[in-house]
Order: C-alpha cells, then sequence, then structure tokens
C-alpha cells in the first residue's frame, strides 16, 4: 500500500496502518473511488454539536480548568444552542456562517482564556488568578458567546442579539452581571485571568490581595 501526494511524494503504508478521510461531500469522486471506500454519511443536522462540545471537554481543556467541567456544560447547555438558533432564525450575517462554525468559534475563544493555564516549564501561575477560576469561568464563557456566535451580525443584528442575550441571562443570572449601559459588546474584564509568564508584575499583583472579577 502507498500513499501518493499531489506533489509527487509516496509514502510507503505498512500492514497495520488505515486512513480515514473526512470531506464535505464526494463532488469530484469517481465511481471507482466510491466502490472501493467504506462510506459513513452523517447529516450535520443528525450529528449536532454536542459531540464536538463533549470531546473538547474530555480532551482539551488543562487540568485546572477540568474541576469546572460540569459548569461549562451548564453553560453550554443554557446559551450555546439558543443563541446559534437565534442568530440563524432573526440575524443577517455580513458572512454566511454554519452551526458549526458558530460553534468551533466559541470553542477557540474559551482556548483563549485557557492557554494561560497550560502547564509550562518554568512558569508558575499566580495562585490569585487559580483562586478566581471558578468566579472568572461564566465570564469568559459569556464573553466567547458574543465574540463569536454574536459577532457575525451587521450592526442592526448586533443591537437584537445584545437584547436576546440579555434577555437570556435574565433568566439565569450572572454572578458577576453585565452592566446595563450601552450593548454587551461594550464591555471586557478588568482582569481577565491572563498574567505575565516573567513573573514581574505578579508579584506585585499578588501582594494586593485577590483578583476582583468585573466588567469594565
Amino acid at each position: 500500500k502507498k500513499l501518493c501526494h499531489a506533489s509527487g511524494e509516496i509514502i510507503a503504508l505498512t500492514e497495520e496502518m488505515r486512513m480515514i478521510f473526512e470531506v464535505e461531500d464526494l463532488t469530484v469522486a469517481s465511481p471507482a473511488t466510491v466502490s472501493r471506500c467504506g462510506m459513513v454519511y452523517l447529516e450535520p443536522d443528525i450529528l449536532g454539536l454536542e459531540p464536538f462540545v463533549t470531546s473538547w471537554l474530555d480532551h482539551d481543556i488543562p487540568e485546572l480548568i477540568q474541576d469546572h467541567t460540569d459548569q461549562l456544560e451548564e453553560l453550554f447547555k443554557h446559551y450555546m444552542e439558543p443563541a446559534i438558533m437565534y442568530v440563524r432564525l432573526n440575524i443577517k450575517e455580513m458572512n454566511q456562517s454554519v452551526n458549526g462554525n458558530l460553534a468551533f468559534s466559541l470553542l477557540k475563544m474559551l482556548d483563549c482564556f485557557f492557554a494561560p493555564f497550560v502547564p509550562k516549564e518554568g512558569v508558575t501561575i499566580p495562585p490569585r488568578i487559580v483562586k478566581a477560576i471558578p468566579q472568572l469561568i461564566e465570564p469568559w464563557f459569556i464573553f466567547s458567546v458574543i465574540w463569536s456566535i454574536g459577532a457575525t451580525g451587521d450592526g442592526e443584528g448586533r443591537e437584537m442579539f445584545n437584547k436576546w442575550l440579555r434577555e437570556h441571562i435574565a433568566k439565569k443570572p450572572m454572578a458577576v452581571p453585565l452592566p446595563e449601559d450601552g450593548t454587551v459588546y461594550d464591555y471586557r474584564l478588568a482582569e481577565d485571568g491572563s498574567f505575565n509568564a516573567e513573573g514581574d508584575d505578579d508579584e506585585e499583583a499578588d501582594s494586593a490581595g485577590d483578583l476582583v472579577v468585573e466588567w469594565r
């Protein structure tokens, strides 16, 4: 068995090796290709978004965040699919998206917040930030929803999403609520849990006491 690249490179495969290809469609596949491969077709609507979230929670979040998996699951259930459905039914997007794209954008935004908590040799995470993680999870999530699912609409669409999100949050009030003035797009966290890996600034910050989680 050989794997032949378009560049002309040929890679020999052992008998134990198997390949799985994930393709969007079979538009340019020949009958020979189809007949020689085992095909598994899943409608995106049937698969849904939950498997992607479950896989991400199981494998992609840092150890320090894993203790908060239950809280993250509840946030996904309460916000992700309702927000995507609202966008689909009501928002005019500047660039058309698909549901999976919006879900992955949400996960990537959360990855950005979690990145400082990935263990690195020689880097110590300040205790005040570790202590604040339970209070930061929900604001991180809401900020990520705003700038992933809620970011594809035009100006009018953002006004509509702002109104919807505030009403949806009211059903399950946040521990650190967004300010009422302006729109949800106007705010960010005063301290988002990031820190200087060199440690110089954080020694001074630690002496200031606990991290205060608030919007500004």
